[in-house]
């Protein structure tokens, strides 16, 4: 976890997750793609069955490393275009020590001077001058391309080098040693690198989080593996044959044991994960893709997918609404589709389903990081009308249904919106931002076996960084940072003061408590609008959500319904799912990718029979 967590937005938003090690993780050392907002991962590329194979063309693929000094990471561009003089160029980013994650690409260009992109999903860019060994020529690429740029992220500007090939170049390692962590609430695969360069570098391969600048010390037959990133030692002796350490794995109070095995480079391999739920063709069932003007907002076009059953003279209808973060027409985290799993088992029962790629991701044009949920409530009101206006749906029976800030959402809308039929919230909030901040890093921190003392601390942190960012009139991103350190460095450790680390994590976090969508997220009261409902509400959380925890959220809904004009909603808590409705052990992140599942079936059966079932 991030030592000051409001500085990565895995414990900052109502998290569509990303991963994070559950290893305790520097955030300055997670401000690259993947596995940094407990939101997850960043929206995949909208590659479904739905839609149409990749046409031939241009193909190129360049290779990179990026040195964040405390991390390593090889990245791979995939690149393509059509064939012909006005080159369209698509693409994404593979990043190899992030579990070979794929990043879309936006805004990319490619042409004989330069190369750049940027990743919006994690607010990354990459902006680089091409060099040729030839002298360029404009219809005809060189083989031989080379970059020299920058990666920008955050407050993060490093160089980065990408080399034209025809295949990713073999890593050199020399030795691999591998072994298995029993971290109580999961069971972790790790290992560590050595390469020829002499440098070591260490994986949590379970966690799909790698490139970890390590340290190895031999002293007889005892080795001594360190990662400064993460706080951690491994001690132990190898044997004779020297293939095998025993030894003890110490990262913070509670030493674990481990058994580092010397490895064939197969260790490394990682299988794609297993999503039965995701569905496949052929489908019984209408898909178009449309594009939807929001007419109250200049510059914002919304894309998406229409999913219409067959049967269906006039068929109920439902939106989608994401939760927070930049997030794709299928909420994709951790390659789970949980939008496409519920439009999937809607339509085929009879249901009519609208999702969308946010505003700035996908195919939606406009700007995420400036919007908050009042501007993607406006967005909803656009599809809403743009529904109605549809002679397939019954326009007296659309409803919508938000996931975690999506909930937040939908009754934002309906409050408004006379003709919205009903509303399902999904893991919806019932308390402000900032009661669900506290509560989210607290139960997170705990779950993930974090000591008491160790989690009041950064409690006191965090919720400094809270009150300042509720200071009215705002205040800028520098006073932000200078005064968020003065009061957070007396509770540092002298380590932590020696190192530039918790600056780096306080200019994070100053980055994004200042952002509008923090500041109204903070103070919103979601059951303002849970009040004003007049159409029927259904209100599902899990028992194990440790994100938006129940035991805090569905008392404020209830009360708020109860006292709204709606005279027909049902609340109900869920045994045994997290906040992805998934069947867990525990609800912690760390699950989230594991766990097959998409969406418990129970979840689907009682969305759709709710609908069908209103009058």
């Amino acid at each position: 976890m991030a030592r000051f967590n409001m500085a990565s937005r895995n414990l900052t938003r109502v998290v569509e997750p990303q991963l994070a090690l559950l290893l305790v993780l520097a955030s300055c050392l997670q401000f690259m793609l993947a596995p940094t907002q407990l939101h997850a991962q960043p929206p995949q590329p909208n590659a479904t069955a739905e839609q149409e194979p990749e046409g031939k063309g241009v193909q190129e693929m360049w290779y990179g490393t990026l040195d964040a000094e405390s991390r390593i990471f090889r990245f791979v561009l995939e690149l393509r275009a059509d064939d012909n003089d006005d080159k369209q160029w698509t693409g994404t980013l593979l990043s190899l020590d992030e579990g070979r994650a794929k990043f879309p690409l936006d805004s990319l260009r490619r042409d004989d001077q330069q190369l750049s992109f940027e990743i919006k999903a994690s607010s990354a860019r990459f902006e680089s001058q091409l060099a040729d060994a030839e002298k360029p020529n404009a219809k005809k690429l060189s083989a031989d391309k080379t970059t020299g740029g920058k990666w920008k992220q955050g407050p993060a500007s490093l160089d980065l080098n990408f080399v034209r090939v025809d295949a990713v170049p073999p890593e050199n390692i020399t030795t691999l040693w591998t072994g298995q962590l029993n971290a109580v609430v999961q069971k972790l695969d790790v290992a560590f690198r050595e390469l020829a360069s002499g440098q070591v570098l260490f994986d949590s391969l379970s966690q799909r989080a790698g490139g970890f600048v390590a340290t190895k010390t031999i002293n007889g037959d005892e080795v001594l593996f360190e990662v400064p990133a993460i706080k951690a030692k491994f001690t132990g002796k190898q044997n004779a044959e020297g293939s095998e350490i025993v030894g003890s794995w110490r990262q913070g109070i509670v030493p674990l044991s481990l058994t580092l095995t010397k490895s064939d480079l197969k260790a490394l391999e990682v299988a794609p994960p297993k999503r039965p739920q995701t569905p496949q063709p052929p489908f019984p069932y209408d898909t178009e893709d449309f594009n939807v003007t929001n007419p109250e907002q200049a510059g914002v076009a919304l894309a998406g997918t229409l999913t219409l059953p067959h049967g269906v003279e006039r068929a109920p209808a439902v939106i989608l609404i994401s939760g927070s973060g930049p997030q794709d027409r299928d909420e994709t985290i951790v390659d789970h589709k949980p939008f496409w799993v519920i439009a999937d088992h809607l339509s085929r029962n009879g249901i009519a389903v609208l999702r969308f790629d946010d505003r700035g991701v996908g195919k939606s044009q406009g700007n995420h990081a400036t919007a908050t949920s009042v501007d993607f409530a406006s967005d909803v009101r656009a599809l809403f009308q743009y529904l109605r206006s549809d002679d397939r749906i019954d326009a007296s029976r659309i409803g919508l249904c938000g996931h975690s800030e999506g909930g937040l959402i939908a009754p934002m809308v309906a409050a408004r919106e006379p003709d919205v039929a009903f509303v399902i919230l999904l893991a919806g909030t019932g308390v402000n931002g900032e009661e669900i901040l506290i509560s989210q890093s607290r139960l997170l921190l705990e779950a993930s076996g974090v000591p008491a003392v160790e989690i009041e601390r950064q409690a006191k942190s965090q919720q400094i960084l809270i009150d300042l960012a509720k200071q009215s009139p705002p205040l800028s991103l520098d006073a932000f940072k200078t005064q968020a350190f003065a009061a957070i460095e007396p509770h540092l450790s002298q380590e932590e003061l020696a190192s530039e680390q918790a600056k780096l994590s306080v200019a994070q976090a100053a980055a994004q408590l200042t952002s509008p969508w923090f500041r109204f997220f903070l103070s919103h009261e979601p059951t303002d609008d849970l009040k004003q409902l007049t159409c029927p509400a259904l209100v599902l959380n899990g028992e194990k959500d440790l994100q938006v925890d129940p035991k805090l959220n569905l008392p404020a809904i209830k009360a708020a319904l109860k006292a709204s004009p709606s005279t027909h909603y049902q609340v109900v808590e869920l045994p045994k799912l997290n906040h992805l409705f998934q069947t867990c052990q525990t609800g912690n992140v760390s699950e989230y990718a594991e766990i097959e599942e998409t969406i418990n079936p129970q979840v689907l059966s009682l969305i759709t029979d709710w609908i069908l079932q209103l009058p």
